[in-house]
């Protein structure tokens, strides 16, 4: 069986060296990141007995602390845990990207403890969301840890397609990219079944053949529907130990033994005394996890009678167990048993019943929720959604947008099963929705949701619809689409659109402009941002509009502007806009040739990022890679890109990394290792309407090329590589250009005759510009991450 199997390699992993379990399962009534919140759980539970458990769990203390917002109800445990070791401030991280980078920096804190087994079970109960998360641990590069998944192919009829069609891609993503073991257990074979019940009675059974077949028949082979049998069994007094050998009891029919798990729960439950079965009626209503109190208000009964009687059923029936300050089943099959067979009419009422107790006594974690919970499985419908909409907005403060955008769509399922909702209602949840979703980092499920709301009649509704759509698709790194949506916004809506929204409108559009090649239309759209009144009035919006100026602007230029704006913000270093900001200036001292100032920064930069938790530690770490690219320093660079490519959730990073790896392979004469990453790059961007990284590949690899003397391909990837769009630094990168070409001509390739950009290179020797270093000294090229949008 799956249990026995994970414990056999978990055992495997202790009996080599000190092993630290992470094991997950889901649970719909809580987070969609359920999953790792019980793992983390489990980790600071095992750490309250074991001392070098505690230790690790210390190590990892600020990176939980700022997970807290998708650990669900284990987040005050966890809060409450480090308040006796110290300090628990914290910055909490929501964005998709962050909470992915906290994970992984937990999982490589771990390691460095001693081996990591991650267990997931059951992944076909999952929602999206967990199954992205175990899509993204499972493709983490450069650690070494254990993962391992259950899967139960049987399950999967009650899912939707949409959620086989996921599940599927997982499973071959797994198997077939990632190279995972797979292992299919099946039922046990009559052997099977003999042994394991000899190794369950402990060597000293005396069970006959006839009677092991009919145990197999009944059982089916599952192992731990055996076990679940012979622990009844012993409980009933039905097998009895004989002169130390374990016999069934004289005169008992083995044939009327339970022939399904279901049928011998519901045994041990019609023999519960009637006190004992209103109290776990009670309990099942609650949850899988519960507390005594609501059980004594809905049964008016005295708290230390409630609390002898659970006694009874934890240490004589063994249906549920005792956690520290609550009670929970013994299996989630047992609480789903009971619950099927209260009926619906008794469920209902002590539904009600318990959340009107709650509605009195409110509970520590997500009171809102647990409302809308019970009041709508009382059936009172209208109650429930207004509880619903309030726990969505507490889901905003406390825990996950995931969260969040999760009780929006329940509230649009509830009111269309209400009947026809009112159309402009509907809309406005769906953009609440899709808010939460782009806030999470889920930009296509964004343009899923919105699609149908995109003809609505009331125009400001559209425009807004539209302008997410449109933030969404080019977060998906389509830019074709947004900049059409885009230009409608501006010709059809631009009254419907606040100020604000205009800014955001123009300042994408010349983003995606640049992007796509379009320079001069694009600092036009940018320029005319710069007009609108807010960005005057409000010195954020200001700051936040510059801060993109190097999009269009040399740095003799952009530089002044962004110190203002650092001069602006000053005061306020908590604010990721001024580290952006900061990060950019560093950029400007970079191509001034000021190095030594701009590492500084960078390093400083990459410090806040680090320590608030935020992706954005990337874009530092790309520049601090390429200074010791500058310098000649290949191994302290390839440390920088190997890490940028561990925590990146951005395609754009982690290519532009990877070029970067490049660089440094054939600069260490690894040429045909450096050529090879850059091939699988040009793959892997064709079709993309990306022009900055095509470029950039395609110089590198002409240049590439060049080294190993294989000049015909040189000269067509540099051809290739010719930007095709106007922007700032255009004259220094076709000088380059000149260069390598006549190195190529001195080799005897023919040079087409359009491709003289001789009078670019005289240019730059008389203009004296102090940045010229950068394109004139180096032949290969690297990515230049300036602005975030």
């Amino acid at each position: 069986g799956k249990k026995t199997t994970i414990n056999y390699i978990v055992d495997y992993y202790r009996n080599k060296d000190f092993v630290i379990v992470l094991e997950g399962y889901s649970d719909s009534f809580e987070s969609p990141y359920s999953p790792i919140a019980k793992a983390f759980y489990k980790l600071i539970e095992e750490s309250k007995t074991h001392k070098r458990y505690k230790e690790i769990v210390l190590d990892i203390a600020t990176e939980l602390l700022r997970l807290t917002p998708i650990l669900g109800q284990y987040a005050d445990i966890i809060i409450k845990f480090y308040k006796h070791f110290g300090s628990h401030s914290r910055q909490e991280v929501k964005e998709l990207s962050d909470i992915y980078y906290q994970i992984q920096s937990i999982i490589f804190k771990l390691l460095k403890k001693g081996n990591v087994v991650l267990i997931f079970h059951n992944i076909e109960s999952y929602d999206f969301s967990s199954l992205s998360l175990i899509s993204f641990i499972a493709n983490i590069r450069n650690f070494n840890f254990n993962l391992i998944i259950t899967f139960d192919d049987n399950a999967l009829v009650l899912r939707t397609h949409s959620e086989k069609i996921k599940l599927k891609e997982l499973e071959y993503e797994l198997i077939h990219k990632n190279n995972f073991t797979s292992l299919t257990l099946k039922s046990f074979s009559l052997r099977q079944t003999k042994e394991f019940l000899t190794s369950q009675l402990e060597n000293r059974s005396s069970l006959s053949d006839a009677e092991i077949i009919i145990i197999q028949e009944k059982c089916g082979g599952n192992p731990f529907f055996i076990e679940e049998l012979i622990t009844h069994l012993k409980q009933e007094g039905l097998l009895i130990l004989n002169n130390e050998y374990y016999v069934l009891k004289q005169g008992y029919n083995i044939n009327t033994i339970p022939d399904s798990i279901k049928k011998l729960i519901e045994l041990k439950l019609y023999r519960l005394q009637n006190e004992l079965r209103e109290i776990i009626d009670v309990a099942a209503v609650i949850g899988y996890e519960f507390t005594y109190k609501p059980i004594v208000e809905v049964l008016k009964q005295d708290s230390m009678i409630i609390l002898r009687r659970l006694n009874d059923l934890k240490n004589i029936h063994k249906l549920i167990i005792e956690l520290k300050q609550k009670h929970k089943f013994t299996y989630r099959a047992i609480q789903e048993i009971v619950y099927e067979m209260l009926g619906p009419n008794l469920a209902k009422e002590y539904h009600l019943f318990i959340a009107k107790y709650i509605e009195v006594n409110p509970i520590e974690y997500d009171n809102e929720y647990a409302l809308y919970y019970h009041y709508y499985n009382a059936g009172e419908i209208r109650k429930s959604l207004i509880h619903l909409n309030n726990s969505a907005l507490e889901a905003k403060k406390r825990l996950s947008f995931e969260d969040e955008a999760n009780r929006y769509k329940k509230m649009v399922d509830m009111l269309f099963l209400l009947g026809e909702p009112a159309r402009e209602e509907i809309q406005q949840i769906k953009l609440l929705m899709s808010e939460a979703l782009y806030n999470s980092g889920q930009f296509r499920k964004v343009v899923t949701v919105l699609d149908d709301i995109t003809k609505c009649f009331n125009r400001k509704i559209q425009a807004e619809t539209l302008l997410q759509i449109a933030k969404a698709k080019y977060l998906c790194e389509d830019y074709i689409n947004p900049k059409e949506i885009l230009t409608k916004l501006l010709k059809d809506f631009s009254k419907d659109l606040g100020e604000q929204d205009l800014v955001t409108v123009r300042l994408l559009l010349s983003t995606i402009l640049y992007h796509l090649g379009e320079w001069d239309l694009g600092r036009k759209h940018f320029r005319k941002c710069f007009r609108i009144p807010s960005v005057l009035s409000h010195k954020e919006t200001l700051c936040m509009v510059r801060k993109r100026i190097n999009m269009f602007y040399i740095p003799e230029l952009a530089l002044p502007q962004l110190v203002k704006s650092i001069n602006i913000l000053n005061g306020t270093k908590q604010n990721h806009l001024y580290w952006e900001i900061y990060h950019n200036i560093g950029c400007n001292y970079l191509f001034l040739d000021n190095i030594s100032k701009a590492e500084k920064i960078f390093n400083e930069c990459s410090q806040y990022f680090r320590e608030s938790g935020n992706y954005r530690l990337t874009y530092s770490l790309n520049n601090l890679s390429i200074i010791e690219l500058i310098r000649n320093n290949l191994s302290k660079s390839l440390e920088y890109i190997e890490e940028i490519k561990s925590v990146s959730a951005l395609d754009f990073n982690q290519i532009s990394a990877s070029c970067h790896e490049a660089l440094i392979y054939i600069m260490k004469k690894e040429t045909k290792k450096g050529i090879e990453i850059l091939y699988k790059l040009i793959s892997k961007i064709q079709g993309s309407s990306e022009i900055i990284l095509k470029e950039l590949i395609c110089h590198n690899l002409g240049w590439a090329y060049m080294q190993v003397g294989h000049y015909e391909e040189a000269l067509n990837y540099l051809i290739m590589s010719i930007p095709k769009r106007k922007h700032p630094w255009l004259e220094f990168k076709l000088a380059q250009k000149h260069r390598l070409l006549q190195q190529l001509s001195l080799k005897g390739v023919k040079i087409p005759e359009n491709l003289n950009y001789h009078n670019n290179l005289e240019l730059l020797k008389r203009s004296g510009r102090k940045d010229t270093w950068s394109f004139l000294k180096l032949d290969y090229q690297f990515s230049e991450i300036w602005f975030w949008e």
